[in-house]
């Protein structure tokens, strides 16, 4: 949605409104769900994952959706180039939108489970090949795995970059032993 112009999200005004007429007939909204993803939020949610863990010392996993919901629709609103996006659009400024729902940044433990997760998945979807090979990584290949990963912010690197998005390209480099 960050990427969006303004006016094309304003557009599904006439579908997500409560009392929407659509094309001049009554509209019902309740009968669909929308789904829009932006990264709009982004810096906010990691500075406040930062936050929690780094300077209050607690887990990542003790965050509450209640501390952040305030912070995401005003990110939404506020944030973003000036004629994209959600920024100032109708929906936000007329509550149209339910949850927001924060995507938090994923720490080392998080990517061995995509490693895993990944492995696992490879395995699954290949048994039933003409050549069967497994694929494995031992925990040392997988460490090193996440240690290559790039990770922010600079000063104390907690979050990975680019999240799950890579592990499988690097995942199965590194599965081939020459």
């Amino acid at each position: 949605m960050d990427k969006f112009p303004r006016v094309v999200i304003d557009s599904l005004l006439e579908f997500i409104d409560f009392d929407a007429k659509i094309y001049g007939k009554e509209g019902d909204s309740r009968k669909s769900i929308f789904i829009f993803l932006s990264n709009s939020a982004t810096r906010i949610i990691d500075g406040e994952v930062y936050k929690h863990i780094y300077e209050s010392q607690k887990s990542r996993d003790l965050i509450r959706y209640e501390n952040l919901k305030h912070l995401l629709r005003e990110a939404a609103f506020n944030d973003g180039i000036k004629f994209s996006g959600l920024r100032h659009s109708e929906i936000v400024r007329k509550s149209l939108i339910n949850y927001y729902i924060p995507f938090l940044p994923l720490q080392k433990s998080h990517i061995l489970q995509c490693i895993n997760a990944y492995i696992k998945k490879y395995n699954e979807n290949n048994e039933n090949s003409l050549y069967k090979i497994d694929l494995n990584l031992s925990d040392p290949e997988k460490n090193r795995i996440i240690d290559e990963m790039e990770y922010s912010p600079e000063e104390n690197p907690l979050f990975s970059k680019q999240g799950c998005k890579t592990v499988e390209e690097v995942v199965t480099t590194a599965s081939f032993k020459y």
